[in-house]
């Protein structure tokens, strides 16, 4: 519950995030044992049988969450020697927080204690706007700004909370030299934005993907997006656009018009200034301030609540048959399920990951690939087949003790702790190998090398799907992920 922006209302709403002014307690402490407002949003439950979206969150909301040592001395000279680790939320970038429960459980789902205690680390989880709250992208917001620009303002409330802890995380035991960012799903998607952007150079060490992928919008589908808001709203000039309630601004993104209700309208955009230009370019380019760099994805991403419908309804009729021949259905147990999940988790996740880690694999820091083939037999989502998305979360943070998920195995702890130690090595040092086993190779493009993560044992591989990844990438058929 530690602020790390002033609060993004009233005259700050739709600004870019302004630095936290000295906090108002004349003992000149800050009490920061509860959890704060998660950002404004809708949380998806079930009432009276049927799946029911309800308003919750503040827009005070701009608030990190800090795990370290329980011996620090509060208030005196602390050495700053522990690595930092950095956690971004998914959720579409509409949804979630850094201290999201699930099932009413008494600690969040991206508990640090245990990451911080098995690596000697410092985490850190943050809240960033959502929503039209973090990317409304319109003419008359532009205006107000330096840059001329508007939207994005969930990256650049990432931007402000990372250097906040470039600032103070010595205090809590922290090396700022050696600060890791990782994310997971639309997280993911946002680390590998920061990583591109230049605005966001000398702010982190390394960096990590769970599930993650290189989209955005161009600037006019952003402000086309925008503009279908601004119309609904019934606003005509800034001033009424801030003077509309938290409520209001959230129905009218779930209005009768269906304004703001596709997965890609709250991507980030290239502004010409956070995203110059489309990210894998900017990767690529020679110039680019590249860091150690982590892109893994689980094997059957689109196994949970994703994949749905047939190759005909998903593709069309000309493209499902090209499909087809490239995932034949006897590879599947003649099973079109796991054939369709196969194919939309390539197109999805896996393929557009490989086009992040060849732009990436262009300079001297080192890229890694992991395959992550681990289930969790007590996941409480049902719909789960394979390991689908989201199910590493419970391994990195060792979060099997949720409410609602069943006792895990002790194959399977065994296996949360090797995947902590192995994200804590990375975040230390850059490289997520033990000194006395080399197991995850570099990423080699011309190999397609990776690493595959069981709980039966990490084994490097090559050639992750190699055909087919070279099949999608001839294709657009999922502009957004969902």
């Amino acid at each position: 519950g530690v602020p790390y922006a002033q609060s993004p209302e009233d005259e700050l709403r739709w600004h870019e995030p302004q630095p936290v002014e000295c906090y108002p307690d004349a003992t000149g402490v800050y009490d920061a044992i509860e959890f704060k407002n998660e950002c404004v949003q809708f949380t998806t439950e079930w009432e009276n049988g049927q799946m029911v979206e309800n308003p919750t969150g503040d827009e005070d909301c701009l608030y990190l969450n800090i795990w370290t040592t329980a011996d620090l001395d509060v208030g005196s000279e602390v050495e700053p020697t522990r690595p930092v680790m950095v956690f971004i939320h998914g959720g579409g970038n509409r949804s979630g927080s850094g201290s999201v429960v699930v099932n009413q459980d008494t600690r969040p789902r991206y508990d640090g204690m245990e990451l911080a205690s098995h690596n000697d680390s410092v985490v850190v989880t943050l809240n960033y706007r959502l929503g039209q709250f973090g990317w409304l992208t319109h003419s008359l917001l532009a205006a107000e700004t330096e840059h001329n620009v508007s939207g994005n303002y969930g990256l650049l409330d990432q931007l402000e909370a990372l250097r906040w802890i470039q600032a103070n995380i010595a205090s809590f035991g922290g090396d700022a030299n050696r600060v890791m960012i990782f994310g997971e799903s639309a997280g993911a998607q946002d680390t590998f934005l920061l990583y591109a952007s230049p605005e966001a150079a000398g702010l982190f060490s390394s960096a990590l993907l769970q599930s993650g992928v290189p989209y955005f919008r161009t600037k006019e589908q952003a402000l086309e997006t925008g503009g279908d808001f601004v119309t609904a709203s019934g606003c005509t000039d800034v001033e009424c656009l801030r003077d509309m309630t938290a409520d209001e601004v959230l129905r009218t993104m779930r209005s009768e018009s269906g304004v703001c209700t596709r997965p890609g309208d709250y991507q980030p955009h290239i502004d010409g200034w956070v995203l110059p230009d489309d990210p894998i370019a900017l990767v690529s380019a020679p110039e680019h301030n590249a860091v150690p760099l982590v892109i893994g994805d689980n094997s059957h991403e689109t196994g949970v609540n994703m994949a749905r419908g047939t190759l005909e309804e998903l593709f069309g009729v000309t493209l499902a048959e090209e499909v087809k021949g490239h995932y034949p259905l006897a590879d599947y147990g003649d099973d079109p399920e796991l054939r369709l999940i196969a194919a939309t988790s390539d197109a999805k996740f896996v393929c557009p990951a490989r086009r992040m880690a060849v732009a990436a694999a262009t300079h001297s820091a080192p890229v890694y690939r992991f395959n992550f083939t681990q289930t969790f037999g007590g996941w409480i989502f049902d719909e789960c087949v394979g390991a689908c998305h989201g199910v590493e979360l419970t391994y990195v943070f060792n979060r099997m003790d949720i409410d609602g998920y069943q006792n895990a195995t002790n194959e399977e702890r065994a296996f949360a702790h090797e995947i902590m130690f192995a994200w804590g090595r990375f975040a230390a040092t850059g490289d997520p190998n033990e000194a006395q086993a080399a197991l995850w190779p570099e990423y080699d493009d011309a190999l397609d090398t990776y690493v595959e993560l069981n709980a039966t044992g990490i084994t490097a591989e090559a050639g992750w799907n190699t055909a087919q990844c070279d099949f999608w990438d001839t294709q657009d058929a999922f502009p957004w992920p969902e």
